[in-house]
């Protein structure tokens, strides 16, 4: 799979370069989000663009349960064009959408969020993605897409590949639409913003709760260790979160290695080497597809990255005889 598309959909995110050094292993770009999932979509032929069958979406709060169906949302709310300039689901080119404004769907639902709250996105095949309100940037807007304008004739979506694969990204594609600043200006805020295709469902969730081995309990929101936290189970490095492939304390995902117990990463790789590989794995393996982040990063999100798994070398969950947390 050409590294764009890695990038797009599936970029494990910097903590999947640290596991790959550790480990001496290329994780397989291709199989990302399939492997990161807690259900697999039934995927048909090689040449078919599968999509799920529930053309509805799930918005869950602490007061409740709602679910709305395409027909409803579109009696509700108004349609709204999204121009994408830098669609990392297709390669990085430039798409429109028709959809519903985000922030209009989570007002319908009656959504309201404290400040340590986060908005959760669920896809049909138990990919997530997370996203705080801090994340808020008047220059693009969320808009959960239920149409490409630029699909072929005769098709309501242009399929997104995956290796020998095509998958609808129906029945809702959460993108992100430039609001006014001049063409560019918002290519990398919107890359941190998660993309889920195939959207099912929102939740609102604390994730001192959602995340509770993860955690830095006592730490200020201001302090490296705190904001390490963010970038590995909050904030979006090209769509995705660390934690949706890596866990920490036996929690997170399951594509990556556990990177705190039995022995956390920091033990057995030093801060210089992990942070020279996150900026260029292909300076220390040829032929690697792992995607090269200088520029991406900055120097600092790798040193508060860092800075968190330090914390976390501290902060270790018992294990029983098989492995699992106690």
């Amino acid at each position: 799979m050409p590294i764009p598309r890695t990038v797009s959909r599936h970029l494990t995110a910097v903590l999947l370069l640290l596991a790959a050094a550790a480990c001496g292993v290329e994780a397989d770009p291709a199989r990302r989000r399939d492997d990161a999932a807690e259900t697999s979509a039934t995927r048909a032929g090689s040449d078919s663009a599968t999509k799920p069958s529930s053309e509805s979406l799930v918005v869950v709060t602490a007061s409740g349960t709602r679910t709305f169906t395409l027909a409803e949302l579109r009696r509700a709310l108004p349609t709204d064009t999204a121009l994408v300039r830098h669609d990392p689901a297709y390669e990085g080119r430039a798409k429109r959408y028709a959809g519903v404004p985000l922030d209009r769907l989570l007002a319908l639902a009656g959504v309201t969020m404290s400040a340590d709250e986060v908005l959760y996105f669920v896809a049909a095949d138990g990919y997530r993605a997370t996203m705080a309100q801090s994340a808020a940037d008047p220059r693009i807007k969320g808009i959960i897409a239920f149409a490409d304008l630029d699909a072929p004739a005769g098709s309501a979506w242009q399929p997104v590949r995956h290796g020998a694969q095509s998958i609808s990204p129906a029945p809702f594609y959460l993108v992100w639409g430039q609001t006014g600043a001049a063409p560019g200006d918002t290519a990398d805020a919107a890359l941190r913003r998660p993309w889920p295709y195939q959207l099912a469902r929102i939740e609102v969730v604390d994730p001192r709760k959602r995340y509770d081995r993860l955690y830095p309990t006592g730490v200020s929101r201001d302090d490296p260790v705190y904001r390490g936290f963010q970038a590995f189970v909050i904030e979006s490095h090209g769509g995705d979160q660390c934690v949706a492939c890596h866990a920490l304390n036996r929690q997170g995902g399951s594509v990556g290695p556990e990177l705190n117990v039995p022995r956390n990463i920091t033990e057995y790789r030093d801060a210089a080497t992990l942070a020279a590989f996150i900026r260029n794995a292909r300076a220390f393996r040829a032929g690697t597809a792992m995607p090269v982040f200088e520029g991406r990063l900055s120097d600092r999100e790798i040193e508060d990255i860092l800075a968190y798994l330090r914390w976390m070398r501290g902060h270790k969950v018992p294990l029983d005889s098989t492995g699992a947390a106690r």
